[in-house]
Formats: structure tokens, C-alpha cells, sequence
């Protein structure tokens, strides 16, 4: 196109609706660290700096309030849904030096299926889930990186002097 005409290879996107959303008190404002969609793209999470992690459900062209999963003792780092074939397993990390993986479909206290935690770790920056058999769990922490076995949450291998970048 032409001087300040839009060039015909640029689509404009605009929001088809906006959700607002409070996350905690005023005088304590809330960040959202990261955003992850579940593989079947029905479920929407949030981590926070709250130390929570906010799941949203969308359905039939809504998005609704799914739960809200708490339990982290720091600011929640990452958020994950890592199993395509289990849409409704969220994987989380935080500044808590735990990784903790949970079931959206599960009330209450229960909601917390496994938590991965290594005496020397302060802080998880990322984690990821998943090896031949989704049995694997991984967390990034300082220089480190941590391997669990899902099925006993038992520490496998620190691999020392990794690299974050």
C-alpha cells in the first residue's frame, strides 16, 4: 500500500472479548511470570507472584474461572501442561525450590498430585515433564539440573555446571 496505508501482507487482530482479572490486594500488586495452554487447548493457567497458579476453563466460547492452585511458598516461575494425553495435569516450579504437579479436576487439598523437592535447591526456575514414559521430571535450579522419577517422586541425577542460557 501505499504512505501509511496498511500493506495487504498485515492482519490486524483484535480481541474478540477481554477478561479482567484481580489477582490479590492493591497494595500488593500481582504479576503474571508465565502462561501456558493445555494441548486440547481447554485449559488456560497463569503462574503468579502470589504463589499460586490460576486455571481458567474455556467452554463453548467462554472462559471461566477453572481453580486456583496453591501451595507454592514463593512466586510460582513456570507453568506447564506437559502431557498432551492428560490435558488436565499442570506442571508448576517456584522460588519455593519445589516443583509440584496437579490434577485441575481435583477439589480441595487434593489438587496437589506430586511435589519435587531437593534439600538444596532455594529456587526452581523451569521444569519439564515427560522421557519415553512421561516418567520423567526435570527442574532447572542455579547451575543444576534435577531429575525425578514420577512414579516414586524419588531424586534419579543432578547433572552440576549446567548452563541457563
Amino acid at each position: 500500500g501505499g504512505r501509511g496505508e496498511p500493506s495487504p501482507m498485515v492482519s490486524r487482530m483484535y480481541p474478540t472479548s477481554t477478561t479482567i482479572a484481580a489477582f490479590g490486594p492493591a497494595n500488593d500488586p500481582c504479576y503474571v511470570l508465565g502462561l501456558a495452554q493445555s494441548a486440547d487447548g481447554v485449559y488456560l493457567a497463569a503462574s503468579l507472584s502470589t504463589h499460586a497458579v490460576k486455571v481458567w476453563h474455556r467452554g463453548d466460547g467462554t472462559l471461566g474461572a477453572c481453580v486456583d492452585l496453591t501451595g507454592h511458598g514463593g512466586p510460582v516461575t513456570d507453568v506447564s501442561f506437559p502431557l498432551p494425553h492428560e490435558p488436565w495435569a499442570v506442571l508448576s516450579s517456584s522460588e519455593d525450590g519445589t516443583t509440584r504437579l496437579w490434577d485441575c479436576r481435583a477439589s480441595g487439598k487434593a489438587q496437589e498430585a506430586q511435589r519435587y523437592h531437593a534439600h538444596f535447591a532455594k529456587s526452581h526456575a523451569t521444569a519439564a515433564l515427560g522421557g519415553g514414559n512421561d516418567h520423567l521430571v526435570a527442574a532447572g535450579c542455579q547451575e543444576k539440573i534435577i531429575f525425578w522419577d514420577r512414579r516414586a517422586a524419588n531424586g534419579l541425577e543432578v547433572f552440576e555446571d549446567s548452563h541457563s542460557e
